[in-house]
């Protein structure tokens, strides 16, 4: 999957709690329109990898707390601060 094949859907911002949640911030219209996404991609050093959220619960104004597969701790979360997330634009 290329970026050329996906838009832009917001930004990790920082670590949420000890577990591994990342704060998000959805840098779209409608943000509770996501609120049942399965997966995403993060770019990470130019490529995007793939991930499936284990739960994702929308806040205010775009923000957002998802859990990511895999992330398991709190130093896993914050090495992806500030990493791009990107979806497919066709499902």
């Amino acid at each position: 999957m290329t970026k050329d094949n996906c838009f832009y859907l917001g930004l990790i911002t920082r670590p949420n709690g000890i577990k591994g949640a990342v704060s998000i911030y959805l840098d779209v219209d409608s943000p509770n329109e996501y609120a049942k996404m399965e997966s995403m991609f993060v770019e990470i050093n130019k490529t995007l990898v793939p991930f499936f959220i284990e739960y994702l619960q929308i806040r205010n104004r775009g923000q957002a707390v998802a859990k990511l597969e895999g992330v398991t701790t709190e130093a896993e979360a914050q090495q992806m601060v500030n990493m791009e997330l990107w979806l497919p634009l066709t499902a």
